[in-house]
């Protein structure tokens, strides 16, 4: 009697504190014992944190589909946490990525845009990392685009992953290619290819790429001087 007298003021100031769920099981309390009972009624309540890590190992482990219901509970349980946004960001970031369909990969591309622009709106202090995220996402974007011909939707993204960051080279390596060997601007695309080897010094498909683009333009020396780059930096054609 007095271990079910303890149990009950026990679960009487739980439920005031609002720190564990309750499901009701007195009866069975003549039956077990009061250790045995407690484990059976307490049940700890998840954390939007919680959440999202359940979501990360569910996600790591294949289960994408039950991922993004963690990933919402999260966002749910407290909205205003950008970190909720981020991540949940990164994981259509990589179903995109992973996506055989392309109108699944711009859906998943586009979501992760949103949600990254959401942390960026509720975490200033850390724009900058978003910013990058969201260049990437653009910049992937683009690439299904100029995949399948689209190239001035291509453009208009790789535009855009330069506007969040001016740094990223493989989008000015990408905006090189449509305008070196689609458009066939060359000049503009030996401008862009310099742009990501700066960035890139030592990414051997740059130099290669731009060697075409002299080379279509008859500028020989040019061209076989970034042939040689490519070359010694392991490029095989």
């Amino acid at each position: 009697m007095l271990g079910k007298k303890i149990l009950r003021k026990l679960l009487a100031a739980s439920l005031a504190v609002g720190v564990f769920t309750f499901t009701p099981q007195i009866n069975d309390f003549n039956f077990i014992s009061t250790a045995q009972a407690a484990k059976q009624v307490f049940k700890p309540v998840l954390t939007a944190k919680d959440q999202i890590q359940k979501a990360i190992n569910l996600y790591n482990q294949g289960n994408i589909q039950e991922a993004f219901k963690y990933f919402d509970m999260a966002i749910k349980m407290d909205p205003y946490m950008a970190e909720a946004y981020e991540v949940r960001g990164d994981a259509y970031l990589k179903l995109g990525e992973n996506s055989q369909a392309d109108s699944e990969a711009i859906s998943a591309y586009n979501k992760a845009i949103d949600d990254y622009n959401k942390a960026v709106s509720l975490d200033r202090t850390n724009a900058t990392t978003y910013y990058k995220k969201i260049a990437v996402a653009y910049y992937k974007r683009g690439v299904v685009h100029s995949d399948n011909k689209r190239y001035d939707a291509a453009k208009d993204d790789l535009n855009k992953a330069l506007e969040f960051d001016p740094t990223y080279a493989p989008a000015y390596f990408r905006r090189g290619f449509i305008y070196g060997e689609v458009i066939k601007y060359y000049d503009v695309g030996i401008v862009n290819y310099y742009a990501a080897i700066y960035f890139e010094p030592n990414n051997a498909e740059y130099y290669y790429w731009r060697g075409k683009c002299y080379q279509a333009l008859r500028q020989t020396e040019k061209a076989n001087a970034d042939f040689a780059k490519a070359k010694q930096l392991g490029y095989k054609e």
